[in-house]
């Protein structure tokens, strides 16, 4: 890996550390945000529960103001029915007592009058004063009996301003009993109004941090939502110069192993070159030796030729003859037929060459010159070829020329 890939690598895993991190710190911030909403809903519902109850609160404080405030105009009429009904009770009990006390005095004139008229009974003689005393104690006894109606009148009317005083102290002890349970249910109400009150001001407190931690929290995780997105483009360009890094890298190690086997080539050309070039300085110093073979050779036939033409003028013809031909010493590979001539015709050898895996024919002694062309143009036209010709021809030549050196003839003269 070069150094680019690794750095963007090592980019790419930092980035991708940083974002496992964010991601951790986004999943806090939501349970963050998730916790203080709940908490928030909880406030709230607390907040409304004690408004709602601080509402019912005091309307029953309203309810109860009122009550009292009836009831305590009730104690009053009825403090003011009391004081009447005492009043009355009060004039009722001094008419029964003057009444009794009239009563008393006519029952003594009464009593006066009948004892002084049963003394007058006791003088019948004395008419007048029977008839006096007898008119006086009529008229006692008269005023007696009308003291007794007035007292019994008196009597009633004490006895109603009686009843009236019970009623009016009875009403007063009802309406200030109510006035007091009023009162006593106004003060509760009070005291349940100013819990309440507290309560809503601690629900509200409540409420109100709450919100401040919501907001808090949606801070924080819009923050760490915002930091993980930053993250996530800086992985994605992490990774894709990452990507990049890779892939050049790729295409340097492509680049070098293509070069790597140019250069494998080139080496292989290079010493396929090297070999071709030591052939061919080979191939030189055998187209010296060639040349010198086919002087050689053309003086043999030349010398042949000589002797053939005085054979034939001495014996009147060629005969039949046979032809031994030794192997070329030195030349491994290279065979030279048997060979038969007629009329002076000289038939040429087959040569092979185990250097240049090439095979040339020669039909006849004139047409040295045909197996090199014949080659050169079945050969590529480079100095290989042409080197591999030239040895060729030499080898031809030579195997010709030894060919005539060694053969042993039967001739008839």
């Amino acid at each position: 890996m070069t150094s680019a890939a690794a750095s963007a690598a090592n980019e790419t895993a930092n980035v991708k550390a940083e974002s496992v991190a964010d991601a951790a710190n986004l999943s806090a911030a939501s349970s963050q945000y998730t916790e203080a909403k709940a908490a928030q809903n909880s406030a709230s519902e607390n907040a409304n529960s004690a408004a709602t109850s601080l509402s019912n609160v005091n309307a029953e404080v309203t309810a109860n103001e009122k009550n009292y405030a009836k009831d305590n105009a009730v104690l009053s009429d009825a403090n003011t029915a009391l004081n009447d009904a005492e009043v009355k009770y009060s004039t009722a009990v001094g008419a029964s007592s003057a009444a009794e006390a009239q009563v008393n005095a006519k029952e003594v004139a009464y009593t006066e009058a009948s004892t002084a008229y049963n003394n007058a009974l006791k003088n019948p003689n004395n008419k007048p004063a029977i008839v006096l005393t007898a008119a006086i104690l009529n008229a006692q006894k008269k005023a007696y009996l009308n003291a007794q109606a007035e007292q019994t009148a008196d009597s009633a009317l004490l006895d109603e301003a009686t009843k009236g005083l019970t009623s009016a102290q009875q009403g007063q002890q009802t309406a200030y009993d109510q006035l007091a349970s009023d009162e006593k249910a106004l003060k509760l109400s009070k005291e349940a109004q100013n819990k309440a009150s507290e309560n809503v001001n601690v629900t509200a407190t409540a409420l109100t941090k709450a919100n401040d931690a919501v907001t808090a929290a949606e801070v924080a995780w819009n923050n760490a939502n915002n930091t993980e997105t930053i993250v996530n483009k800086d992985l994605a360009a992490a990774q894709a110069k990452e990507a990049a890094a890779k892939a050049k890298a790729q295409d340097a190690l492509n680049t070098y192993n293509d070069a790597v086997k140019v250069y494998g080539d080139a080496q292989a050309n290079a010493d396929a070159a090297a070999a071709a070039v030591t052939t061919a300085k080979e191939n030189l110093a055998a187209e010296a030796k060639l040349a010198a073979a086919d002087k050689a050779l053309s003086d043999a036939e030349a010398n042949l030729a000589v002797a053939k033409a005085g054979e034939s003028k001495g014996n009147g013809g060629v005969k039949e003859h046979t032809d031994f031909v030794p192997a070329v010493p030195g030349k491994k590979g290279v065979t030279v037929a048997p060979t038969s001539t007629k009329g002076g015709s000289n038939t040429g050898s087959n040569v092979a060459s185990t250097k240049s895996g090439v095979v040339a024919s020669s039909t006849s002694a004139s047409g040295k010159a045909a197996p090199k062309a014949a080659a050169a143009t079945t050969l590529p036209q480079t100095n290989e070829a042409n080197s591999q010709v030239a040895v060729l021809g030499l080898l031809g030549a030579m195997g010709a020329l030894f060919g005539l050196a060694g053969t042993r003839r039967k001739r008839q003269f």
